[in-house]
Order: structure tokens, then C-alpha cells, then sequence
């Protein structure tokens, strides 16, 4: 049988051997499987105390509690409605292929201290190394509005665009209706850049599109 084998003391300077590193990854390993631990790719901490971090295999039933909300179906473009357990998993997997595709995620959860999803805020049309710009979406459950969780979310992920990310533009496109998103933008340092006429068809209704955009200052 193999084994490894270990220089006595002083003779490679105290420093261990890959045997030992082996060992330690091994370990490490083991122990975040038996503590379910995932690490973040993304964690930024918000003045109010939450964060925006990375979408996990749990945060399915937390999508499912918060989507139900019709208004939130009313005031976005792509979260179906009535949300169910598949379109959340859908969802997860979708945000975990892309992931893996481009080495880093785009789309993130908004949590409470404790952990609890209650929002969600990302980029539409980001290919990393490749976009200079991206299209900002988000979402936050009704209980937690007014709040000005989202105003903070949305100025920090804004940064992160431009400082981790390479970015020099995002921009958003709201319902014309919505004023609540469009204050969020107000506030987050956005500036409208116009109004897109008959730009939206959504449950047999045309509307209008408001667009805002922020640029990295040079």
C-alpha cells in the first residue's frame, strides 16, 4: 500500500507537504458538505443590513411565498403568474447554468440579515469580458416596500457593475405606470433618458416604457 511520506522536522524548512495539503482540502471539504455551507460568489452588505448575495438550491419556497403577489406580476416583465414551485426551480437552475457558463453570477437574491430571500436584482444581456453595458431588472416582496431597501440595492449593485465588472452603462426600462420603480431609480442616481412609445404589449395592453441610465463618470 502507498503512503505518503513526511520530511521530519527542519528538513524542508517546517513546511508541509502536499500530503498534508491533500489532507486539509480533504478536511475542508467534509466539513462544508456536513454544514450544507455554500460560499458566496457575490455578498454586498446594504447600509439597512441586508445584503445581495448569490441564489441558492433553497431559496425556492421563498420565491414561491413572494411571487404570489399579483402586483408583482403587474409591474415586471418576465415573472410569471400564478408563480409555482417549478417556475421557481426553473429559475435556480436557469441562474446555475449561466453561472457555470460564464465562471461568475449575474443575478442575485436581496435577504434579510438572517438570510431570508426577499427580493432579487440582477442583468439582462451580460456576457462577461465582452458587454459594456447591461440591463438592470429587479424585484422586492410587498412587505418590505417603501423602505428604501431597493434604492440601496440598486446604487450598490450599480457600482459593482462599474468597478468589478467592467461596465461604463446600465440602464432599466420601467412600466410607465410604475412610479414606485421609477423613484427607485430617481433616488438611486439614475437619469431618464426618454420615454418609449407603444414599447410594452403585456396581458393584451400597450404601453409605454420609461428609460434610465446610469454611465461611469470619467
Amino acid at each position: 500500500m502507498k503512503t505518503c511520506s513526511v520530511a521530519a522536522p527542519g528538513a524542508l524548512g517546517d513546511y508541509p507537504t502536499s500530503c498534508h495539503l491533500v489532507c486539509c482540502v480533504v478536511v475542508l471539504v467534509l466539513l462544508f458538505r456536513s454544514l450544507n455551507l455554500e460560499p458566496f460568489l457575490v455578498h454586498l452588505t446594504l447600509a439597512s443590513g441586508f445584503t445581495v448575495t448569490d441564489i441558492f438550491d433553497h431559496d425556492g419556497a421563498a420565491y414561491v411565498q413572494h411571487l404570489r403577489e399579483k402586483q408583482i406580476y403587474d409591474q415586471t416583465l418576465r415573472i410569471p403568474y400564478p408563480y409555482s414551485e417549478r417556475d421557481a426551480q426553473a429559475w435556480i437552475d436557469l441562474n446555475k447554468a449561466e453561472t457555470k457558463r460564464q465562471g461568475r453570477s449575474k443575478n442575485w437574491a436581496i435577504r434579510e440579515s438572517n438570510g431570508f430571500l426577499v427580493g432579487g436584482i440582477g442583468f439582462g444581456g451580460l456576457e462577461f469580458g465582452q458587454s459594456h453595458g447591461a440591463e438592470l431588472g429587479y424585484w422586492l416582496a410587498k412587505p418590505y416596500w417603501s423602505r428604501g431597501i431597493m434604492t440601496e440595492a440598486v446604487q450598490a449593485v450599480t457600482a459593482f457593475a462599474f468597478t468589478e465588472l467592467g461596465l461604463v452603462r446600465v440602464q432599466a426600462h420601467v412600466f410607465d405606470f410604475n412610479r414606485g420603480s421609477a423613484r427607485v431609480l430617481e433616488k438611486a442616481g439614475y437619469n431618464l433618458e426618454g420615454r418609449l412609445r407603444n414599447f410594452y404589449c403585456k396581458d393584451d395592453r400597450i404601453f409605454d416604457a420609461l428609460l434610465y441610465a446610469q454611465i461611469l463618470s470619467r
